[in-house]
Parts: structure tokens; sequence; C-alpha cells
């Protein structure tokens, strides 16, 4: 463990977490109250379980992938993709929100608080 631990500065210089760095810089800052973004569990756990729930029975019933390889597929996306789909499911979530309550002065509300420009 202490050895991970020393090559953690060694990864940084070398670019190892330059697109998580790049992607949290490069997003306009959004503030939200505590538990906002809970709510995109259900857009990353709805899709995953639709997506599962509708190609292991087409998959099994039509006997194109064997079942033990079925199964062990099907486990693999519903570990795999919503570590993946995470940061569009809060994307989708914070959309959905802007668009059904937008708040004034946000960047694409088309809304600001100030006077406007001719």
């Amino acid at each position: 463990m202490a050895r991970l631990a020393a090559g953690l500065p060694l990864l940084r210089r070398r670019g190892a977490f330059r697109l998580v760095v790049w992607h949290a810089r490069s997003l306009p800052k959004v503030r939200r109250e505590e538990g906002f973004f809970l709510g995109s569990i259900y857009i990353n756990y709805g899709l995953t379980a639709l997506v599962v729930a509708i190609a292991y029975p087409v998959l099994l019933f039509t006997e194109t992938v064997p079942s033990a390889w079925l199964i062990g597929g099907t486990m693999t996306f519903a570990i795999l993709f919503p570590a993946w789909f995470f940061r569009y499911a809060r994307s989708l979530w914070l959309g959905m929100d802007q668009f059904l309550d937008p708040r004034r002065g946000e960047i694409g509300t088309g809304r600001s608080d100030g006077p406007k420009e001719k």
C-alpha cells in the first residue's frame, strides 16, 4: 500500500489523471443544494435495468449467446455501465431540472437578472 501511495505523484506528473483534471476545470460551476444529484441515480439505474431487462431475455431466447456467457456479460455490463454513465446521468438530471424549473442568471436559461444589452 505504501508503494502505491508513493507512486501517485509520479502518475500525476505523467498525466494519468489529465482527463479528470481537465474535465473538472473546464465545466462551469453549478451550485445546487446538498443531495440534489441523488436523483441522477434513478436515471442511471433505470437505463441500466432497462437495457439488461430487454437484452437478457432477447439473447437468451434467440440462443445467440451461450447461457454462461450471457449471465457473465450482463453482470459485467450491470457493473461497468453505471460507472461509465455516471457523469452523463448527472448531466441529464441537471438538464431536466433546468428545463422544468429554470433558475435565473444561469448558463443556458435564456434569462438574466440584469438589463438586456442592445
